[in-house]
């Protein structure tokens, strides 16, 4: 060892080439394989993937980006990958609906189970009920918990419906349960299920769209969405608020649990925009407007040198919940308002999620809206305000791909600097076929493989490397 060393000093000192001497081994297939084992186990802790591993022998030939992009589509098949990226990325999915407001207590008198909001009542005061989480089998509620001829409350000022989550009406309450005790839940795991299966429905959609391959505009822009039994609840229920009938499907089997791809009535055009997440994950319908442009464009509100007399001047108990084109035009109030309240306008065919959980029909045809982006002086498109039409305009701006890609890399470089080439091919490869799989392949493949691999070459395909950009 110490003559070989000699021998490179002295070759050194007698002027022999630099690139003789510096040049290093060819790394042999094993250390590769290591170093790549390495990353991977990195991978997965950014994603948030079980451990795993992609077994080299299985793509002979294959490159360090072709092999980085299979490990990639392997981590895709992963329902936790989507479980810990997604919410992420999007602030709505750290959000949650309430399933029904009330919990039902139950007791026991003579060996019969019988359930209660407040306090338990005697026998004589015992009504039988089709409850909606076991049609055909009637239970015994209290009267006074009953109440199904109270639909709403309205001492507060305005119209708050019994099924309302938030509620803001004076103590004690003069809702009961309602028909079929619809605003309410027995105590215990099910109304938790509920809430958690409407969050799920974004996720499970979100993850459906992306292993499809679809555009992921598709998410605000179409009727179906993933969802369980659970999740059918609001559906059913609003479809029975409207008239309809009541057809909730089983909450208490294996089924309920089981998630597929289920279409919506008409009135839920516009994806996730019109699911029970997105219109009641907040209490206050502008925060809910608010999160899109930064969920799906990057752009946050603007406000500047608003006073609390602008707010005063107002004079109205609906502020929250109302509507208020007035801020569009406020000094101070309308580079925010000015895409918020002609937001709105796209759900008036839906109540304020501090009064309810519903949709309402329209009278006549949609409003017109007019959509702005960073400012009241940045106005992009006006259409029909509907939140179809909302969903695609928002997915349809340049900001998408850009937000998109941003969202991807900050998660898959974990705040390292990103090389202006790579962002600028990623940004451009999404435009065409807004395709988040590829997006993430490619945030994968620039970073352990080399920008190269993604700057100058096309999207590989082959055993376990199927896909084209």
């Amino acid at each position: 060892m110490r003559l070989k060393l000699l021998a490179v000093l002295l070759a050194a000192a007698a002027g022999a080439p630099a690139a003789a001497l510096a040049a290093p081994p060819p790394p042999s297939p094993r250390a590769d394989d290591a170093a790549f084992s390495t990353n991977l186990a990195l991978l997965n802790g950014v994603l948030g993937t079980p451990a795993a591993s992609v077994d080299p022998a299985r793509y002979p030939g294959a490159t360090a980006a072709e092999r980085w992009r299979a490990a990639v589509r392997e981590r895709m098949k992963d329902d936790a990958l989507y479980l810990s990226v997604l919410p992420r990325m999007f602030v709505y999915l750290n959000m949650r609906a309430d399933g029904p407001p009330f919990e039902l207590m139950s007791g026991k008198l003579k060996g019969r189970e019988f359930y209660y909001l407040h306090e338990p009542c005697k026998a004589d005061q015992l009504v039988s009920v089709d409850a909606w989480w076991r049609p055909g089998k009637p239970v015994q509620v209290c009267k006074d918990s009953y109440l199904p001829e109270i639909k709403s409350d309205d001492r507060a000022g305005s119209t708050q419906y019994c099924e309302a989550t938030e509620n803001r009406n004076p103590d004690p309450s003069i809702c009961g349960c309602g028909e079929h005790l619809l605003n309410c839940a027995p105590q215990g795991e099910l109304a938790e299920q509920i809430g958690t299966a409407y969050s799920l429905e974004a996720v499970k959609t979100m993850q459906h769209v992306i292993q499809s391959q679809k555009p992921f505009g598709q998410v605000l822009t179409g009727n179906e969405t993933v969802r369980s039994n659970h999740a059918d609840f609001y559906y059913a229920r609003d479809t029975y608020f409207r008239g309809g009938p009541l057809a909730i499907p089983p909450q208490s089997d294996k089924s309920a649990e089981a998630f597929s791809l289920r279409s919506r009535p008409p009135q839920y055009e516009g994806g996730l925009l019109t699911s029970p997440l997105f219109r009641y994950g907040d209490e206050a319908p502008r925060v809910l407007v608010s999160v899109l442009w930064w969920d799906f464009l990057c752009t946050v509100p603007l406000s500047l040198r608003v006073h609390a007399e602008q707010i005063f001047e107002l004079k109205n108990p609906k502020l929250r919940s109302g509507d208020h084109m007035e801020l569009a035009a406020k000094t101070g109030c309308r580079d925010c308002h000015a895409r918020i309240e002609n937001a709105l306008k796209a759900f008036k065919g839906f109540v304020s999620s501090r009064v309810g959980q519903r949709s309402v029909p329209l009278d006549g045809p949609p409003e017109t809206m007019k959509f702005y982006v960073r400012d009241s002086l940045d106005m992009r498109a006006e259409g029909p305000a509907t939140p179809t039409w909302l969903g695609a305009t928002l997915v349809s701006q340049p900001e998408f791909a850009g937000c998109m890609t941003k969202k991807v890399q900050e998660i898959v470089y974990g705040g390292e600097p990103v090389p202006t080439e790579v962002t600028r091919a990623m940004v451009s490869a999404f435009k065409k076929d807004q395709n988040l799989q590829t997006l993430i392949e490619d945030a994968v493949v620039a970073r352990f493989a080399g920008s190269a691999a993604v700057t100058a070459a096309p999207v590989p395909s082959g055993p376990g490397l199927e896909g084209s950009r």
